[in-house]
């Protein structure tokens, strides 16, 4: 089992790959969008597309903009706004 936000390879998003985990039922996706990435998060059994609550942040698509948005991620665990209530 997993502890931990996966970071995936740089090279990988600048081939305009999407790459989704989760951890549990936390689930997140990265999405390259040109020089940014979109970063998803939410709770559930549901794909992103169909996720009710969804939070989103967008990062450089860079080394550092990956580890800002894993940094994110992992600040996104537990966030009260995606919990079903």
């Amino acid at each position: 089992m997993m502890s931990k936000i996966e970071i995936p390879h740089l090279a990988y998003l600048v081939a305009k790959n999407p790459y989704a985990g989760s951890l549990e039922n936390f689930n997140y996706k990265y999405s390259p969008d040109g020089e940014n990435i979109d970063v998803y998060a939410w709770y559930g059994m549901s794909c992103c597309e169909s996720a009710e609550k969804k939070v989103q942040a967008v990062f450089p698509l860079t080394e550092e903009g990956l580890q800002q948005a894993a940094a994110w991620l992992e600040s996104q665990r537990g966030n009260p706004q995606l919990l079903n209530e």
